[in-house]
């Protein structure tokens, strides 16, 4: 009996999800099967080479391996021709020479060579037999717009998702859920992870039917980059793959999405252990462009508490942790709107005060030289009515003194000239009066304006101290 056991390097993979003792025990049937001699069974196992190293994790296997390892060499140039051509002419199809030549040429030392290869010719052949299927031709045009060989799995890859997203583009961000979780690493390191449906329901958040349409799609058949089968309908235990991981080095969008997921691991991570400090009264809260990036990633992810049970951490803290530092940035600019809030109106009321002041000032001043116009002119009319009255009485007495040299018209004139200086001298005291009162008048007024003056001082240099203080507090 010959048991043939091809990629065996799956069980690697197949050991992370369902468990070290069954793998275990598939290999030890094994060797049990190839070491006892009861029945003639010959076990061949293929993989990849550099997963030989792995043959260590279970005893016996590695030595079992070592005992009878054959390494495959590389297909020469003329094997590569008869896998391009041999193919073909069985189902009665040809192969343009050109072509040949180019995808021999294009084959380099790729790992992926090979499935990139009749990932290549698949599509070819469906192009061919769409046009002719009696004949079909492959042609280097047809492969030339396909991408050639690195680039015609991609290209296939972003027409299915295409396919899927018409209409409906909320199901890219599903598709790209979907195969960062089927996906392992990054870069070179990156290898297919095993999930279960009921896992890719929670990190994508979607119900089961929006799984199946982007996983459907991509498993129909004459696609099969996923697996299982299309004829297998999806169920919350079925076990997602990715058909092969040429698909992860191959297909750019992938890589775009795995290097995102990359990111937003790490970011997670740094957010988390921040958080443990926190907890721990060691950190304080995030705030500044810290806060702002964190906040942003949220936003940007959605992360759930299955996506990031894949990279460990308290997902319940991180997110109480984003929570409360952004409650307490909140808080603080409250608090500091408040504050330029009262300096404005502090500012205002200093600005205010200042107008009125010199407002007061203007009308204090312009009350006073009122008065002392007021004064002048009082001053001025008693001043020539004074004149009038002396005028007078110096013309009567000189008449007197014409018409009468008597002694009687002496004495009278006489009476009249000392009136006459009575009259000049209380009109001299009235002037003097009117100054006085002015002069008092002009005192008060300015005192007056001194003391507003004054009062709008420190009414100013208040108010700036209060402006300060809030200056101070912030």
């Amino acid at each position: 009996m010959l048991i043939l056991v091809d990629q065996f390097e799956e069980l690697f993979r197949y050991q992370g999800l369902a468990g070290r003792e069954e793998a275990e025990a598939v290999v030890a049937v094994l060797l049990e099967s190839a070491r006892q001699d009861a029945v003639p069974i010959y076990i061949v196992l293929t993989m990849r080479s550099d997963f030989l190293g792995r043959c260590a994790d279970f005893d016996g296997l590695a030595e079992a391996v070592s005992d009878a390892q054959y390494l495959c060499p590389r297909l020469s140039r003329d094997q590569i021709r008869a896998a391009i051509e041999g193919p073909a002419e069985v189902f009665g199809g040809r192969v343009e020479p050109r072509l040949v030549s180019r995808i021999v040429n294009d084959m380099g030392t790729d790992p992926d060579q090979l499935p990139l290869m009749q990932h290549a010719l698949m599509r070819l052949w469906e192009r061919a037999r769409s046009l002719d299927t009696n004949a079909p031709q492959l042609r280097l045009d047809d492969y030339e717009a396909e991408g050639g060989i690195k680039g015609s799995l991609s290209r296939h890859a972003d027409e299915i998702l295409a396919e899927v997203t018409r209409g409906r583009p909320e199901r890219a961000d599903t598709a790209r859920r979907l195969f960062c979780l089927l996906t392992e690493g990054e870069g070179e390191n990156a290898v297919r992870r095993l999930a279960r449906v009921s896992e890719a329901l929670e990190v994508t958040g979607g119900p089961l039917g929006e799984i199946a349409a982007v996983a459907d799609a991509f498993r129909a058949p004459g696609r099969s980059l996923l697996m299982p089968a299309a004829e297998r309908p999806l169920a919350p235990d079925t076990i997602l793959d990715i058909s092969h991981e040429s698909l992860i080095r191959q297909w750019q969008e992938l890589k775009d999405w795995v290097r995102g997921e990359a990111v937003s691991a790490e970011q997670y991570r740094e957010i988390e252990r921040r958080a443990r400090r926190w907890a721990a009264g060691s950190a304080a809260f995030l705030d500044g462009t810290d806060l702002d990036g964190a906040l942003a990633w949220r936003e940007r992810e959605h992360p759930t508490a299955p996506w990031a049970a894949r990279y460990g951490g308290d997902f319940a803290l991180v997110m109480r942790f984003l929570d409360e530092s952004r409650a307490r940035r909140d808080n603080a600019d409250a608090e500091r709107r408040e504050q330029e809030r009262r300096i404005i109106v502090a500012e205002e009321a200093v600005e205010r005060q200042r107008v009125e002041a010199q407002a007061e000032q203007r009308r204090v001043a312009l009350v006073a030289a009122e008065e002392r116009a007021f004064a002048a002119s009082r001053l001025a009319r008693r001043t020539r009515v004074g004149l009038m009255v002396m005028s007078v009485l110096l013309a009567i007495a000189a008449g007197l003194a014409w018409w009468g040299l008597d002694s009687a018209r002496e004495a009278r004139y006489q009476r009249i000239k000392a009136e006459s200086q009575r009259v000049e001298a209380e009109m001299q005291r009235g002037i003097a009066e009117d100054a006085a009162k002015e002069a008092q008048q002009q005192k008060a007024a300015a005192e007056q304006a001194e003391r507003v003056a004054e009062a709008q001082k420190e009414r100013a240099e208040r108010l700036a101290d209060e402006l300060r203080q809030a200056l101070a507090k912030k």
